[in-house]
């Protein structure tokens, strides 16, 4: 299957299928429409209220913005707030490596996973909903630079001295009013997933109406500092499977450059070995790991890989993405701002660490590799700043560089050549 199997030009499954619940209580069709400006410039456009779970996720679901949506891709528009994807789609390295067949196109693999395909004709009305994504809170531990004050409670506070973490979506779960019996997968992001305790009841909830939770699976994009409570062990047991996603995007002492937050790395360490013994019993646990790729991690990407095969090889594992960060949104730190000099050494890096041989590039049980050769594919790409980026120009210019300030990260370990 491909995009031109697709029943119109721009259609997705998700609008139809899905929800996907920010910790401000916005409701999107997915969570790469998660940013709230994003929600509301959409609503802007097309002069309609912004979706919200304030009165339930059926009434979100039906609601103007939603049905608009499904409206143009219906008629074969791109809606402005499926930016991703349309970007993803015309991006030549990422179209290579699906004609490779080593990527898929999203809305592709969505309609794969959540489309009923006796169906063939579709109307702006929502069908039973297969996928939730729910960010139960901004509570969070980390302050990752790519992060925002919407996920992370840390990010809210050093941008809004004095002001309370406003509670959002988790200040209640009686919004949940949905029929979640059909319920295929549940994603649960953050804030951080295991810090919150209202995951826990929601976990409950869920678990309790889906009509065979065998067939239900639970993911998680977990910062694997903190390990789950014994109740929600327990609740994984009765599921088809949980799949645990490390979102990290370096190890040990690099690790803080793009995460800073309150833990050390060896907390990380701890947790994941705690995964692994778990993963042995009669919990069906799947590993898997999202990175962003940005200037501050891209040197140390087969770091990366190493440290997760070597932990996970011999473990059920699913696939790893490795995401190139927005040009626009993020060029303070775009690896395509790095200067030549530096893409050059980190590449003559890579090439001894290929000639090493590495098992992780030589294995056929997993995708780990592919995170490596997605940071391959696009390291050569250019950016958009006038100047190479520098540790000052970082600690200068990006809107986000308090957080390593409060953390005391030293960016000069980047090393970075003009």
């Amino acid at each position: 299957m491909d995009l031109d199997d697709l029943p119109t030009k721009s259609f997705c499954i998700l609008p139809w299928t899905s929800a996907a619940i920010g910790s401000n209580g916005d409701v999107v069709p997915c969570c790469l429409w998660q940013q709230s400006s994003r929600q509301r410039s959409y609503a802007k456009e097309h002069n309609i209220e912004v979706a919200t779970v304030d009165n339930g996720i059926e009434a979100a679901r039906n609601s103007e913005l939603f049905r608009k949506v499904r409206e143009q891709m219906l008629n074969g528009e791109k809606p402005s707030g499926c930016e991703y994807c349309w970007n993803q789609e015309s991006n030549k390295h990422f179209n290579e490596l699906v004609n490779s067949n080593k990527k898929t196109h999203l809305r592709v693999y969505r309609h794969q996973e959540y489309a009923d395909f006796s169906k063939t004709d579709y109307d702006i009305n929502p069908l039973p909903l297969k996928f939730l994504e729910t960010a139960v809170s901004r509570t969070c531990n980390f302050a990752c630079v790519m992060c925002g004050p919407g996920s992370s409670s840390i990010i809210w506070g050093i941008y809004n001295k004095g002001k309370s973490v406003p509670k959002g979506f988790a200040k209640s779960l009686d919004n949940l009013d949905e029929d979640f019996s059909n319920l295929k997968l549940v994603k649960v992001v953050g804030g951080e997933p295991m810090v919150e305790k209202k995951h826990d009841d929601m976990l409950d909830l869920i678990i309790n109406q889906n009509k065979n939770p065998k067939n239900l699976i639970i993911e998680y994009h977990t910062n694997a500092s903190v390990f789950p409570s014994q109740r929600v062990i327990d609740q994984w047991k009765k599921l088809k499977a949980v799949r645990i996603i490390f979102s990290m995007d370096s190890v040990g002492k690099y690790a803080e450059l793009q995460r800073p937050g309150n833990y050390k790395w060896e907390n990380v360490e701890n947790t994941v070995d705690k995964y692994i013994q778990l993963a042995k019993t009669n919990v069906p646990i799947i590993f898997s790991a999202n990175i962003t790729l940005t200037a501050l991690n891209i040197q140390y990407i087969t770091e990366t890989c190493d440290w997760l095969y070597n932990k996970l090889s011999d473990l059920k594992t699913s696939w790893f993405n490795c995401n190139p960060i927005d040009k626009n949104v993020y060029k303070y730190i775009d690896f395509r701002n790095l200067s030549k000099q530096t893409k050059q050494r980190t590449k003559d890096k890579w090439k001894k660490w290929e000639d090493s041989n590495p098992p992780v590039l030589s294995s056929e049980t997993d995708e780990i590799h592919m995170i490596y050769e997605t940071a391959k594919s696009y390291i050569d790409e250019d950016g958009i700043l006038d100047t190479p980026l520098t540790e000052e120009i970082m600690l200068k210019h990006y809107y986000y560089a308090e957080t390593w300030k409060k953390y005391n990260v030293d960016l000069s370990i980047l090393n970075l050549l003009p």
